[in-house]
C-alpha cells in the first residue's frame, strides 16, 4: 500500500462518502462552490475531511489546491476517484 493510502485514516470512508454526497448535488462549478459544499455538507473541520479527499483525488497527501484541483478535473472525475476509492476498500471498514 502506497503512503497515500496510508493516509487515509479510520474515518476516511465515512468522509469520502459524505464528500461524495455532498459535491453530486454541485453541478459543475467553481473552486469556491467546491470548498462550500465540502465545507458544508460535510460538517468537519477543514483539515479532518480533506485530507481523505485530497488522497482520493489527487492521488497524493500533498498536491495543490484542492478545490481548484476538483474543477479543473472536472465533476465526473472528482466524483470517480473517491468512488474507486471506496469500492477498493482502501482506508478499511
Amino acid at each position: 500500500m502506497g503512503s497515500a493510502a496510508k493516509a487515509l485514516g479510520a474515518d476516511a470512508r465515512a468522509v469520502l462518502a459524505a464528500s461524495i454526497q455532498a459535491l453530486t448535488a454541485l453541478p459543475e462549478g467553481t473552486a469556491a462552490g467546491v470548498e462550500g459544499v465540502l465545507v458544508d455538507g460535510v460538517g468537519l473541520k477543514r483539515c479532518k475531511a480533506f485530507a481523505p479527499v485530497r488522497v482520493a483525488v489527487a492521488g497524493r497527501t500533498v498536491s495543490p489546491l484542492l478545490y481548484e484541483s476538483m474543477v479543473l478535473l472536472g465533476r465526473e472525475r472528482s466524483l470517480d476517484r473517491p468512488n474507486r476509492v471506496l469500492e477498493s476498500n482502501i482506508g478499511g471498514e
